[in-house]
């Protein structure tokens, strides 16, 4: 009889809003397992939190499960900032909001990959050492 761990049985990557305080923006954490502790990304309103929301899910919800998308780096930017808060050039944006991304204590549990203009997450059970 081959066993399943249970931590395999419940991965289930979410993204949850959490309350923030009093005047604060509302926060966006990723959850792993059902009954798994919260790991911040960052304020929702934050293009850190915003660009894992985009390669979340299709849906582009903090409900949906994580099934990941594949989108162009032009789908990207328009995603993330408004055209007077961009600076410097889409990649070294994307580039820098990718690394702020991985400092977050969820982002050692996310790897991205970017090719031939396009750019997809992937979500571990595991974090990157």
């Amino acid at each position: 009889m081959i066993t399943t761990p249970m931590s395999t049985l419940s991965f289930r990557p979410r993204l949850v809003h959490g309350k923030a305080p009093r005047g604060a923006p509302k926060v966006g954490y990723l959850r792993l397992h059902d009954d798994g502790p919260l790991m911040l990304i960052g304020p929702i309103d934050k293009p850190e939190y915003k660009l894992v929301q985009l390669l979340f899910n299709p849906t582009n919800t903090n409900k949906g499960k994580f099934h990941p998308v594949v989108q162009t780096t032009e789908r990207v930017v328009v995603g993330l900032f408004e055209e007077q808060t961009l600076k410097g050039s889409p990649d070294t944006a994307i580039s820098r909001t990718l690394k702020s991304v991985q400092k977050t204590e969820a982002g050692k549990f996310l790897s991205f990959e970017q090719s031939d203009n396009r750019i997809v997450m992937h979500v571990s059970q595991e974090a990157a050492t």
